[in-house]
């Protein structure tokens, strides 16, 4: 309903004449848009994944589009710059295209040819030297062929059984499960390639035609050499597609990639404009790829790049099969980039294609002890089944504290009779203060939490003990929701290695607090949990240690979260106010020291303020909470905020609020009760 209503928005601002307006203003003049494409379809891919594939007739409608409109259609390195110095020409567009797959050569090239279009190709650059299918995508669309079929998963997943691809969620979730299993077992190319033609015959689809067809193939050294130079700029995408958290792997990933292309093109200048893999990019990245001499990248976050954000941050516009022509000239004229949008969420399988596992470390010889707190109100109906998971685990655990927090249930006589020590808070005064007690009463080298509506497996402290070496202050795993979709809220991040993870906990946090194993020693350097939080306690303490100290992260989802009604973090209000209470209470602890915090780039943590202060003001108007949205743009002088950003936001607070509700309010009351029940949980 909504995208009806955009539509029809588009099409009455178009028919009025606003679209030329906006086009032909200086507010546009000093604006780019970045158009951004993946593949042009050789069959019926744009029919399997309409936003990643478009067929060839639509992109030479695309490519008319600009001509006619008078579009000035520049190589994005010029772009970029002249977009620095305010020089840009009215109507400033660039094209770019990721991946570098077969189809672009095929079907792409000639309308690049046609219409004598300049684009930049991002070039991802490990299948162009091993010619089969990139293995991720493949899968998906071999799936989607095999629609409606059983699938019997026996040698193909460790779990087996068999499953009926009917429809787009039944085939989403063994795609997922493909993609963990492959990085969990560290399948080698040859052996997804062996999959990936077991999947292929198990769904009834040929294999070796779609070999010849070459589809969901990335091109050939040929291929790369036989393009049109003059139009078409090769540029980084990485070598294998993926964006390690590790610096060292992350530098590798771009030096294997430019040298890739150096070798597939002597002539050509050197690589220095980047597009991050998925549209996955952390504030962490800006310095590592400034150091690498790349002067560009893109992301896959929908908007103009605008003078003034950093250039390694620079918004695309993806097209897609689902946008009709007023959509899409709405994005060329800058009439969509007033209009509100959903944020672009991560799938489960994009974040855990993200990660680079490593293997664990050994168990070390000596057993650190562990001392286990868990604080507890009225936590009854969960209390067992979290202690016996503690008294489960592979690792011994040395005492276990419940530290009731005044509960008026029977939790106090129900541990008591669990036979687990009990300590007892007078008054209910919050999480953190029964955290505190229990730390104070513990003498152990090691402290777990774990809240009594969450529990663990068993192999929950074998994980992470072995990640604590000297100089490691925390260890933390993934977590699994209960909440129906058994999701692992994987972190994105390294396993394995320690990390300074405050620029990223500025951001967000990946800790989960049942999840996480810290040091005594650095509880008591940091000074524990600040009492005067009742939410969000963990993700302050934990962005005070990543300032003074490393974190690291097991890359196993060993801790399950309960998801119930009673949950003080179900209200996103106070969340996003508590965490907001955090980062600002570290950010003028860190301006006001005379010594820098670990592991601190200024402009990246600055960076990820600015991100987390955007998602915030988005999450506010999903919620439309004005007045919360009002106390964020306060924030402007303290977070030093960009004008443009602040402005961004200020007009969607301050002018289109109204106009917001009344969409809103009509959008709701034409919907059905459940979708109504779906919008108040919209992501931020």
């Amino acid at each position: 309903m909504m995208k009806g209503l955009k539509r029809a928005a588009l099409a009455a601002a178009r028919a009025g004449g606003v679209f030329a307006l906006v086009r032909d203003s200086a507010w546009r003049q000093q604006r780019l848009l970045v158009l951004c494409y993946h593949g042009t379809s050789l069959r019926d891919e744009h029919r399997w994944s309409p936003t990643l594939y478009v067929p060839q007739e639509q992109l030479r409608r695309r490519f008319m589009a600009l001509r006619d409109g008078g579009y000035a259609v520049l190589p994005l390195a010029e772009a970029a710059a002249r977009l620095a110095a305010g020089t840009l020409p009215p109507r400033a567009v660039s094209i770019t295209f990721d991946d570098g797959t077969h189809d672009f050569a095929a079907r792409a090239v000639p309308v690049i040819r046609e219409f004598q279009l300049p684009v930049t190709l991002y070039l991802t650059t490990f299948y162009c030297n091993y010619q089969r299918p990139v293995f991720d995508p493949m899968c998906a669309y071999l799936l989607w062929r095999g629609d409606g079929r059983t699938i019997d998963l026996e040698g193909i997943l460790p779990e087996g059984g068999e499953v009926r691809l009917r429809g787009d969620v039944a085939r989403r979730a063994v795609s997922e499960r493909l993609f963990v299993h492959t990085r969990e077992a560290r399948l080698a190319a040859d052996a997804k390639d062996a999959l990936a033609r077991t999947i292929a015959e198990r769904v009834g689809v040929d294999y070796d035609e779609i070999l010849r067809e070459r589809l969901i193939h990335i091109m050939d050294a040929d291929e790369v050499r036989a393009l049109p130079h003059d139009l078409v700029d090769v540029q980084l995408h990485t070598h294998r597609h993926r964006t390690p958290r590790d610096e060292a792997l992350f530098r590798r990933e771009i030096e294997d990639n430019r040298r890739e292309i150096a070798r597939l093109l002597p002539a050509a200048p050197t690589a220095t404009h980047f597009c991050y893999p998925s549209g996955f990019h952390r504030p962490e990245f800006l310095p590592w790829l400034r150091d690498l001499g790349v002067v560009t990248a893109t992301t896959c976050e929908t908007g103009l790049a605008e003078r003034g954000r950093d250039p390694l941050a620079m918004p695309r516009f993806i097209d897609t099969c689902h946008l009709n022509d007023d959509e899409f000239a709405g994005w060329l004229t800058g009439v969509s980039a007033w209009l509100p949008r959903r944020s672009e969420a991560m799938s489960i399988a994009h974040q855990v294609a993200l990660r680079d596992d490593v293997r664990p470390p050994p168990m070390p010889e000596r057993l650190p002890s562990i001392g286990v707190v868990m604080p507890c109100y009225n936590g009854a109906p969960y209390l067992e089944r979290a202690i016996a998971s503690v008294r489960a685990q592979t690792v011994p655990v040395s005492r276990i504290v419940v530290v009731d927090d005044a509960s008026t249930d029977d939790s106090v006589r129900l541990a008591t009779s669990l036979g687990v020590e009990v300590l007892t808070v007078p008054a209910n005064r919050g999480p953190s203060a029964a955290r505190n007690r229990g730390i104070a009463a513990l003498d152990t080298e090691l402290v777990a939490f774990l809240d009594t509506d969450d529990f663990w497996r068993p192999d929950h402290l074998e994980t992470l003990v072995p990640l604590m070496p000297d100089g490691v202050a925390v260890a933390f795993s993934d977590a699994v929701r209960t909440d129906g979709t058994a999701a692992p809220q994987r972190a994105g991040l390294v396993p394995g290695q320690p990390l300074d993870l405050l620029p990223v906990l500025l951001l967000e946090s990946p800790v989960p607090q049942s999840g996480s194993l810290v040091r005594r020693e650095v509880l008591d350097d940091v000074g524990g949990y600040d009492e005067a939080y009742r939410l969000s306690e963990d993700f302050e303490l934990w962005l005070r240690i990543a300032s003074r100290h490393r974190l690291v992260y097991s890359g196993r989802p060993t801790c399950i979260r309960r998801v119930h009604a009673g949950q003080a973090s179900r209200d996103r209000r106070a969340m996003i106010r508590g965490g907001w209470a955090a980062r600002r209470k570290l950010w003028r602890a860190v301006a006001n020291s005379a010594t820098p915090a670990r592991g601190v780039d200024p402009q990246a943590s600055r960076a990820a303020m600015t991100a987390a202060w955007e998602g915030s003001m988005r999450a506010a108007i999903y919620l439309r909470d004005r007045t919360l949205a009002r106390e964020l743009l306060g924030y402007r002088a303290e977070l030093s905020i960009s004008d443009a950003a602040w402005r961004r936001w200020w007009w969607q607070v301050e002018v289109f609020w109204q106009p917001r509700r009344v969409i809103s309010a009509l959008w709701r009351r034409m919907q059905p009760a459940s979708a109504t029940d779906e919008l108040a949980r919209l992501p931020s």
